[in-house]
């Protein structure tokens, strides 16, 4: 069954995409709207702070995000939505179909148990793989 409000999102979104292209291609076509971005990136990369793209993401990947989740009850939701992300992109499966949705809370049920028990005992989480 299709939610009309999700249609109606979606076509939003199209309207936006296609108004940020407009506008993208007509700013294209100045002859000075490239040297003046460099430029604007270029000033901001000189004070922007100097923090690694692995720093940063390393967070995301550490015991103590699945430990905040976890406390916050947040866990499992967070691995539903993932999954559920994942199986849309690299699958191509409706999420709207039982099978697929009972494999998706599963399987979120499943590793939500291994992280919460691998980082209350401290155990490595390479070791979940």
């Amino acid at each position: 069954m299709t939610n009309p409000r999700r249609i109606q999102g979606f076509a939003h979104a199209q309207e936006q995409a296609q108004c940020f292209l407009d506008t993208l291609l007509a700013e294209s076509q100045n002859p000075g709207t490239f040297p003046s971005l460099a430029e604007d990136i270029h000033q901001w990369s000189q004070s922007a702070p100097k923090v690694s793209l692995a720093h940063k993401l390393s967070f995301f990947n550490s015991p103590a995000f699945i430990k905040k989740l976890a406390s916050e009850k947040k866990l499992k939701r967070y691995l539903r939505e993932s999954l559920a992300y994942l199986y849309v992109r690299d699958l191509d499966l409706d999420l709207n179909q039982a099978d697929v949705a009972d494999s998706i809370n599963d399987l979120a049920d499943d590793l939500a148990k291994r992280l919460t028990d691998a980082t209350a005992d401290n155990i490595s989480m390479d070791t979940l793989i």
